[in-house]
């Protein structure tokens, strides 16, 4: 794995280099489809950097900054409010970027549920989600 790695980037700093930009090229999700999405990106660029042992090169205040200004709004209050519980202000960059990516698993499956909730809704109408202040609102397509 390594080998790969270094053939394809070279250096441990290229690789962070490029997950820091993998990361900033991530969009904020507009629905339960996005949230898993964007999710299981971020997933993806942190299990590369633990396969590497890199994780701590990119979990800083700077790089979490970026990742939770794309969480939506109420996305943003959740996260504002498991910080705050669980007293990770003064905590260190590692320590929060796990709390993080651990809530994140939980939106992601909570979108999830969502989404599968939809698609066994009953009748002929389809029926759709969006990420509204950090609810999922079902809605008509059809209206």
């Amino acid at each position: 794995m390594m080998e790969i790695i270094k053939k394809k980037y070279g250096s441990p700093g290229k690789v962070i280099e490029a997950a820091v930009s993998d990361m900033e090229a991530l969009k904020m999700p507009r629905n339960d489809e996005e949230v898993v999405k964007f999710v299981d990106s971020l997933e993806a660029i942190v299990r590369d950097l633990k396969t590497l042992d890199l994780t701590g090169e990119v979990a800083n205040a700077a790089n979490m900054g970026k990742i939770e200004q794309k969480f939506p709004d109420g996305m943003k209050r959740k996260w504002a409010e498991e910080v705050i519980k669980g007293d990770y202000r003064d905590k260190g960059s590692v320590e929060k970027f796990e709390k993080m990516m651990t809530f994140l698993d939980l939106m992601k499956e909570t979108a999830d549920y969502c989404i599968s909730e939809l698609r066994s809704a009953s009748g002929d109408k389809r029926a759709s989600s969006n990420v509204v202040a950090g609810f999922v609102q079902k809605y008509n397509n059809d209206k």
